[in-house]
């Protein structure tokens, strides 16, 4: 039941999730109860042993606390993948905001550019250039598949 409540709460939303983990808690604790009052037999995984006579009276601590760790462990695992999958998607979303401005920005740079019949090229740190606009290759032509690294001679 704990994949079900992960893949719940990467593709599901918070309350979603959460009613996985309750549903799952719900049948869990369904089963052991039909378990102790002998309607579902009892399939042992040798974490306790119910073989005695005091089976009923062993059943209560066994039951709760079984029951007890299931749903503490459901609820904050969807708690912390709901979280996780909420801050992703919040994540995604801002990186497209961003993106989406940058696209703005560089499309009004290019208008202005256009507007005044501004050549423009942008250069590396290393001189070499990363960026020109249609204007400057109109009137310089394209340059650039070498990069001439400009170094300043060392001082005295």
């Amino acid at each position: 039941m704990l994949f079900h409540v992960i893949i719940g709460g990467i593709l599901l939303s918070k309350r979603e999730c959460y009613t996985i983990a309750a549903t799952g808690s719900l049948l869990f604790a369904v089963v052991a109860l039909g378990e102790w009052a002998g309607v579902i037999p009892h399939y042992p995984l040798g974490l306790f042993s119910h073989v005695g006579a005091d089976e009923h009276s062993l059943w209560l601590p066994y039951g709760l606390t079984a029951i007890t760790v299931h749903a503490s462990i459901l609820f904050p695992a969807g708690y912390f993948v709901t979280s996780l999958s909420e801050r992703l998607h919040h994540n995604e979303r801002r990186l497209s905001d961003l993106a989406e401005q940058a696209l703005a920005d560089h499309n009004l740079l290019r208008q202005a550019l256009d507007t005044t019949r501004t050549g423009l090229r942008v250069l590396s740190t290393e001189l070499c250039p990363e960026w020109t606009n249609e204007r400057w290759d109109a009137c310089f032509g394209k340059s650039g598949n070498g990069c001439k690294i400009f170094r300043m001679p060392p001082s005295p």
